[in-house]
């Protein structure tokens, strides 16, 4: 944990001095930490192992591709791995983290206010379920990249590449094949008062009615994802941050709410997405395995916190969402390590000592 904490401030205090204009390739350095964090990391995380393990039986050829087997690793990691083979499953890892350092550094460049790179990069590390836990879910964090890549296609209304990207991304993990609507959901143009009241209208009906739903979707849901059906038998395990933690969501969700309200331009795609982020959040609560449709829209929070905190021209209420985002954030990330479920995540181990 100490090893996870060092990382965290030290990225996030380099993104700080750029964001002060102290140092100009602040930035830069965040994610060279992070890349040598990810790179060298080894059994860390609650499915390391078992990647380690699959590419161990792809290399010697025990798995096989199957299409008929819903349980069967999915193609595009198999090929992936393949890849690899000549190189060895570390390099992979490397491969991996530059990739997803690559793109998050793109995605916070390219849409987050300067002075406003630290928050990003505080609420990417510090809500474990962003950067830790997505450092373990490999396979889908293949595809969450790819997702993030392809929301310029939604935002250049490119309906074919955005198909591809997609298509591709649940050649990874099959979850991605979700998110093939999301290009008409949050399209691109005005933030009405209509909009918002169906996000709204969309957040009570799941947290009134999330329970039935969920008994009543989850045979059918489970004969397509049944190698994640464990999900649905942890619900206790993922009320954790119910209490305080959902109080908080639905003022960041009013906050996003109110400020998107009357928004224009390209950047209402990425609002549209947050809106839905916490628009869906209380079916998480019954139907933990749809935490895997919510992963993917995550990483949207760190885009549109700064943008909202932009948005907030009272200083005094400006400082007090800042306020909230860092109390809110560094509870959950406590909470994160106090729990049984995440305890693989308490000792951080390298490459450099395995042998």
């Amino acid at each position: 944990m100490e090893i996870v904490i060092i990382t965290n401030l030290l990225a996030t205090f380099f993104a700080f001095l750029e964001s002060k204009k102290i140092l100009k390739n602040g930035l830069i350095l965040t994610f060279v930490v992070l890349f040598l964090f990810l790179s060298i990391r080894y059994d860390f995380g609650n499915d390391y192992i078992s990647y380690v393990n699959i590419f161990k039986e792809i290399s010697e050829g025990t798995i096989k591709i199957d299409f008929e087997d819903s349980n069967a690793i999915e193609i595009g990691w198999v090929y992936l791995c393949k890849l690899f083979i000549p190189f060895g499953f570390y390099s992979m890892v490397a491969f991996l983290a530059l990739a997803n350092c690559f793109v998050f550094f793109h995605f916070v460049k390219k849409y987050v206010p300067v002075k406003y790179y630290w928050i990003s990069i505080f609420i990417y590390l510090f809500n474990p379920f962003l950067f830790l836990v997505e450092s373990s879910s490999m396979r889908q964090t293949t595809a969450l990249l790819l997702f993030l890549y392809s929301i310029e296609f939604i935002i250049n209304r490119n309906f074919f590449k955005f198909i591809g990207i997609i298509i591709l991304a649940s050649l990874i993990h099959k979850s991605a094949i979700i998110l093939l609507p999301t290009y008409f959901i949050v399209s691109p143009g005005m933030i009405t008062k209509k909009i918002i009241s169906i996000y709204v209208s969309l957040f009570v009906f799941t947290f009134l009615f999330g329970e039935i739903i969920f008994n009543t979707i989850n045979p059918y849901i489970n004969l397509y994802f049944n190698k994640y059906s464990v999900y649905s038998e942890t619900i206790e395990e993922a009320k954790f941050g119910t209490g305080l933690g959902f109080l908080v969501l639905i003022f960041f969700f009013g906050s996003l709410l109110y400020y998107s309200n009357g928004e224009t331009g390209k950047l209402t795609v990425i609002l549209k997405m947050g809106l839905f982020y916490y628009a869906i959040y209380p079916f998480c609560i019954y139907f933990p395995m749809f935490g895997r449709v919510q992963m993917y829209f995550q990483p949207i929070i760190i885009i549109t916190m700064p943008l909202l905190i932009q948005k907030i021209e009272n200083p005094i209420y400006k400082k007090v969402f800042i306020f909230i985002i860092i109390f809110y954030y560094l509870y959950i990330f406590i909470e994160f390590f106090n729990t049984s479920l995440w305890s693989s995540f308490n000792v951080y181990k390298t490459i450099l000592f395995v042998y």
